[in-house]
């Protein structure tokens, strides 16, 4: 019991986690977090909120794992800003099989998670997953991109007459 008990723990931080008992993924074992491409991305299955309020992150993942969606990823939306708002600048999507299904946005990552998994529960109307959407919980994928350039400056008066 304590060595699989063991095998499931989450890996100690800043240590490289150990993947040689997952054998299952046809040689190609994703990292915890990968950037591919500078991309922030993670596997759900391998995701572990800052804390256990996100309740919705951990359903999806069993949700995920029920339905053996081993390819779903948790991403950062690029480019930076899109469908960012002043209140909730960090925006990640739900992909599955290379697909966006869902986005969330929020103040920090584990909020924005929970919002996609949110909308993710609404679109595919899990029975039993039914969670109160809000604005930041996108069914369709945000084009919008927010600014964080202020506006330019007025022009410069004009030289005064000589």
């Amino acid at each position: 019991y304590q060595q699989q008990h063991m095998q499931h723990a989450p890996p100690m931080p800043h240590m490289p986690p150990n993947h040689h008992y997952h054998h299952q993924h046809h040689g190609q074992q994703p990292p915890d977090k990968k950037h591919k491409g500078n991309v922030e991305s993670y596997p759900v299955k391998k995701y572990r909120p800052s804390s256990s309020s996100f309740n919705v992150i951990d359903a999806f993942q069993r949700y995920t794992k029920t339905h053996r969606m081993t390819d779903a990823f948790f991403t950062v939306v690029t480019p930076p800003g899109r469908g960012a708002t002043p209140s909730s600048p960090i925006v990640f999507s739900i992909v599955i099989n290379g697909q966006g299904l869902s986005w969330g946005r929020g103040k920090c990552k584990d909020t924005a998670i929970n919002n996609a998994c949110k909308a993710a529960f609404a679109l595919v109307a899990a029975h039993g997953y039914e969670y109160e959407l809000n604005e930041d919980c996108l069914m369709t994928e945000p084009m919008e991109i927010l600014s964080s350039l202020p506006p330019p400056p007025p022009p410069p008066p004009p030289p005064p007459p000589l």
